[in-house]
């Protein structure tokens, strides 16, 4: 807990441009690759949260209450956009909807739901805990 306490928060927040990994899922997609159910939601919200990761890193860190708020806000969206990627990669998955989600079972993808969701998952925890513990007047 030490470890992750020294990690800063924008860091935590930069992580997220990995989420850039949506333009990979709309690829896919559009080869006929990857399903359109999964890779349309799950793709052009990774990129949004990527992008708007950046431009919250670019503000500088929440010191102020506004600052704050935006890390809170785009806390809430990057989270529930998980959300919704895990959710509809699994009603894909359970529908038997071809193309599925196949791609990401496999080398190299494999990685993004067995590793990268889960830390991801785990970035925002810390991130809504330092928020909520910071004393921004």
């Amino acid at each position: 807990r030490e470890l992750v306490n020294t990690i800063p928060l924008r860091a935590l927040v930069a992580v997220h441009a990995v989420r850039f990994v949506g333009f990979a899922f709309l690829a896919m997609s559009a080869q006929g690759a990857l399903s359109p159910a999964f890779a349309t939601p799950a793709g052009w919200g990774d990129i949004a949260v990527a992008a708007s990761a950046l431009g919250l890193i670019a503000i500088g860190a929440p010191t102020t209450r506004a600052r704050r708020r935006l890390y809170l806000g785009w806390n809430i969206f990057a989270t529930l956009d998980l959300v919704v990627a895990v959710g509809s990669a699994t009603l894909v998955a359970l529908s038997g909807d071809v193309p599925g989600v196949a791609p990401l079972l496999r080398a190299p993808m494999v990685l993004v739901p067995m590793v990268v969701v889960p830390l991801l998952f785990a970035s925002h925890v810390i991130i809504f805990q330092r928020i909520r513990q910071s004393s921004v007047t």
